[in-house]
């Protein structure tokens, strides 16, 4: 053990603590001892040793109360040596019996009085063996004058007295030193403990502080790409608003194209910053995921529209596969699960040069739902595969900008699939493709079904000449659902007393002249036909891969009974009648949102504040109301607050938010507003046409609707303007 000041300063300290037992103890024994010798009829001068004696541990007393009270009095050495000092004392006073008592006491009251010396000095190596210098000063002078004083006292047995008190002496030497030994490690062990304890604690305060700080930074740094997703999404709603309505009119082909180009390229722009925002939100652990039923085939079949032109522009087969067993509505978060496989599927159409892409969905017991994208493309080394859920990475580097991306949609897959209760994996050879799965529970809180088809098939026979696997099986499950009798062959022959016939664009090239006139037929493309106007003769329908059950379903009516099937109307007819509010102080949004209602069929208001907002609500009517959330007089928030404060006892009229804060946070600080729905800028006109329909869908616009003015009333000035909300 090294010399450390703390470890004297320890076995100071403790000497004091452990003498509160010891000074009583010696004061009662020598008024014992003193009494002993008066009733043995001693002299008054037996009663020197143990007058000394209370005199000794009374001042050790005080010196006990000067260091409980004030210990900086003196430096540590000067309290050590006042201890040694004190022992020493304590052990003479004892040790003069010898002189004062022995000459004139009888055998047996020197017997006793021996071994009360032996029994103190074998007491106090448990009071004073913390420091073996006060020990030492204390047994010695006793025993060695108690011993001394017998060997002359008692000529015959003084001898052997004395070499007895010497072996004594020995003994408690080697005792004294080992229980010296003990108290020092004990003390050192504790003094190290501390050392420890004050590490831990300073590292744990370390911690604490840059775990506090790294929140803060995360914070930060959410709040910072949550303020510049804001920023950059306000200026874009403009921009792509504007490209949106530029693309609905008529336009040179030249002009389409690179209008469709700055479209893309924005959309691209826009992606980045979702993926960012995302990463940033799974980083401080803001995102959650909700539970709300919703319809999984229209999920996949959205998203096969979604890339059903990257796909056919490439030349790539793109195709799902629904499990049968799958309820028609199961329980999840439609959102993060549709984000996970635009990923997913954007990545395989990315990597994929020819080939096909499916989407399989299959029930799985008892883990839930399982969804696999395999595809035909590049493929993954192994070596590169643990690279792939990395952020800011990509299986391999070489080929990132020939191919593009940010590297984090795997990175957010992987922790969306996680918050599911899944784990994305990946199979994947070089050249031979690669196949993403997980798995979701989601049929585990499945609803049943509540929207058969209608038997559109009355048991009448369908023959299925399809090549494709995938596309076959589709089809003869959508069709069986409409109540057909659904027969796959591989040859058609006009003599099959079929009611429709099914076939693909390469089995139509035979069947097509043989067919007999009145059988209706629907063609299945392979591949989309871009550009193309073809011209089939009557009874005769056409869908593009990758096939869709809406689509399929949609076309038999007009199939089967074409004479009474229903006229497409257009889809913004019914939104003649209806009237909106739109208040934004942004004069580009104001434009381009005007703009895109006024395509819907909409009579609009609009104005550039929330106080606006306000003062039009208490003079007229509306259908629905459009609110920013940010504007300088009376924000979107506080007025859609007053909103619902005045209509107490009168029809609520929807409020919708359009707001450039993409969060969970913002949605939620909508809905506590007293608002319906937040729609996320920029705005599309399928968005707003979407919206209409949630909210408006199975109502009847108001009658003030049929008598308001013009569709697009005045905008007028803006009372502040600023150069984003």
């Amino acid at each position: 053990m090294p010399d450390d000041p703390r470890l004297l300063a320890e076995q100071v300290r403790l000497l004091f603590r452990q003498s509160r037992t010891g000074q009583p103890g010696n004061i009662v024994l020598a008024l014992l001892c003193g009494g002993a010798c008066q009733v043995a009829g001693l002299p008054l001068s037996s009663l020197v040793p143990f007058a000394l004696v209370v005199l000794v541990y009374v001042w050790r007393g005080l010196l006990r109360r000067s260091f409980d009270r004030w210990p900086e009095r003196r430096s540590i050495d000067a309290w050590r040596d006042l201890t040694v000092a004190a022992s020493l004392a304590g052990g003479a006073s004892w040790g003069t019996m010898g002189l004062f008592v022995f000459p004139a006491a009888p055998l047996e009251l020197i017997l006793l009085l021996c071994v009360v010396a032996a029994g103190l000095t074998g007491a106090a190596v448990s009071t004073l063996g913390a420091l073996r210098a006060a020990y030492l000063a204390y047994m010695l002078p006793c025993i060695a004058m108690l011993s001394v004083s017998v060997f002359f006292a008692f000529p015959r047995f003084g001898p052997l007295t004395s070499a007895l008190l010497a072996l004594y002496v020995i003994v408690m030497l080697r005792t004294s030193d080992e229980q010296a030994q003990t108290v020092k490690r004990s003390l050192w062990l504790a003094l190290e403990n501390q050392g420890l304890v004050a590490e831990l604690t300073a590292a744990r305060d370390r911690a604490e502080d840059a775990r506090a700080r790294a929140e803060q930074a995360s914070t930060a740094k959410t709040d910072f790409l949550a303020r510049m997703s804001h920023e950059i999404r306000t200026p874009m709603n403009g921009m792509l608003g504007v490209i949106e309505l530029l693309l609905a009119g008529a336009r040179p082909p030249e002009e389409a194209r690179l209008l469709e180009a700055a479209d893309q390229s924005g959309r691209a722009l826009l992606s980045v910053i979702n993926d960012i925002l995302d990463f940033a939100k799974l980083g401080a652990g803001k995102v959650t995921l909700a539970q709300a039923p919703f319809r999984l085939e229209s999920l996949l079949e959205g998203l096969m529209a979604l890339f059903s032109v990257t796909a056919t522009r490439k030349g790539v087969f793109l195709g799902y596969s629904l499990d049968p067993r799958i309820p028609t509505r199961v329980m999840g978060d439609e959102l993060r699960l549709r984000q996970v496989l635009t990923n997913l599927i954007g990545n395989a159409l990315k990597f994929t040069a020819t080939g096909e892409v499916v989407v399989t969905v299959e029930l799985v017991q008892p883990e839930g739902v399982r969804f696999r994208v395999r595809d035909t493309g590049i493929g993954i080394a192994a070596a590169d595969q643990a690279r792939l859920f990395i952020s800011f990475e990509q299986g391999d580097a070489s080929i990132s900008r020939r191919y593009g991306g940010t590297g984090l949609g795997l990175s957010i897959s992987k922790q969306l699939v996680a918050l599911m209760g899944g784990a994305l994996a990946v199979e994947s050879e070089p050249g031979k493709g690669a196949e993403f799965s997980f798995t979701s529970p989601l049929a585990r809180e499945a609803l049943p079904e509540d929207d058969s088809p209608p038997s559109l098939g009355q048991g009448r026979r369908a023959v299925v000449l399809v090549a494709n696997a995938l596309n076959r099986a589709n089809l003869m499950r959508w069709l069986e659902g409409a109540g057909f009798l659904v027969q796959a062959v591989e040859t058609f022959t006009p003599d099959d007393a079929a009611a429709l016939l099914v076939v693909d664009d390469v089995a139509w090239s035979r069947v097509g002249p043989t067919r007999p006139p009145g059988l209706p037929a629907l063609i299945c493309e392979e591949v989309m036909s871009l550009g193309v106007d073809w011209k089939d003769p009557p009874g005769v329908a056409r869908l593009a891969t990758p096939l869709r059950r809406c689509d399929v379903l949609a076309t038999l009516p007009r199939l089967l009974e074409p004479a009474v099937a229903p006229s497409a109307a257009p889809s913004v007819a019914r939104w003649t009648r209806v009237r909106v509010l739109v208040a934004d102080d942004e004069p580009v949004n104001r434009t381009v949102v005007r703009a895109m209602l006024g395509m819907l069929g909409c009579q609009t208001l609009v104005v550039d504040g929330g106080r606006a907002a306000l003062d039009a609500l208490a003079r007229e009517a509306f259908d629905l109301v459009l609110m920013d959330c940010e504007m300088p007089d009376v924000d979107g928030l506080t007025a859609a607050r007053r909103i619902r404060e005045a209509e107490q006892g009168r029809v609520r009229v929807p409020v919708v938010a359009l707001t450039a804060h993409a969060t969970e946070v913002q949605r939620q600080k909508c809905l506590g507003a007293g608002m319906d729905e937040m729609l996320t800028k920029p705005i599309t006109v399928a968005a707003l046409d979407a919206c209409l329909e949630r909210h408006l869908g199975a109502t009847t616009p108001l009658q003030a609707g049929t008598a308001a003015g013009p569709k697009d009333v005045i905008d007028p000035a803006p009372h502040n303007a600023r150069a984003a909300t």
